[in-house]
């Protein structure tokens, strides 16, 4: 699983900077130290915006209108021969949601790499440095992150199920054939006489 090799990643920087971090205060630049806060930080908002703006509601939505191509999706996820054939025998809107899982791994694989990058970021800092107070913020930042990644598909699915639905254009389009439809049958005269039922035969 990503999530847990990613978060137990953090835990070996951790212990690694625990083992190389001296007593007592130790010099250090200044623009290491404002550089390394600089990139942490571009890596943190990286790693919260970018996945957030790829599974957004415009995204999933549109996703959810597109025909759905189960042969990518399978090779994507990894999937057997047979759960293939399987996922092309049911309906549509649930081949979609399929594929909706594959569009979160990526932002979620991306979130996760970002995140990393934050504590890298620590960790060298710490290792230059030899001081466990300086890599903290950065180690404690990237497990904050992990936690916000953390994969919740039943809460994804469910979007996609309530974002499933025609787009504006479609709307309209159905409603403009309801409205040619509704005047062409008020415009229509009355029932023609080889449309009339037959008359009853009356009893002698």
């Amino acid at each position: 699983m990503p999530w847990l090799g990613a978060t137990a990643l953090i835990g070996v920087y951790s212990v690694i900077l625990s083992f190389v971090a001296e007593e007592g205060p130790v010099e250090r630049p200044a623009t290491l130290r404002y550089g390394s806060l600089a990139v942490g930080g571009a890596f943190a908002v990286a790693a919260f915006l970018l996945p957030r703006r790829a599974t957004a509601d415009g995204v999933i939505s549109a996703h959810m209108l597109r025909e759905p191509e189960m042969h990518s999706v399978s090779a994507q996820l990894g999937l057997s021969h047979d759960t293939y054939h399987f996922l092309l025998g049911i309906p549509k809107p649930a081949q979609r949601l399929v594929g909706l899982i594959d569009t979160y791994r990526s932002a979620y694989v991306l979130g996760l790499a970002l995140s990393a990058g934050v504590a890298l970021t620590g960790f060298v800092l710490g290792c230059v440095t030899k001081n466990m107070l300086e890599s903290a913020p950065f180690l404690v930042s990237a497990f904050a992150l992990n936690g916000w990644h953390y994969p919740r598909l039943a809460a994804l699915l469910d979007r996609g199920r309530k974002l499933d639905r025609p787009s504006k254009e479609v709307v309209a389009l159905e409603r403009t054939i309801e409205q040619i439809q509704d005047s062409t049958n008020v415009s229509k005269p009355g029932v023609r006489a080889s449309q009339r039922p037959p008359p009853r035969a009356t009893k002698p």
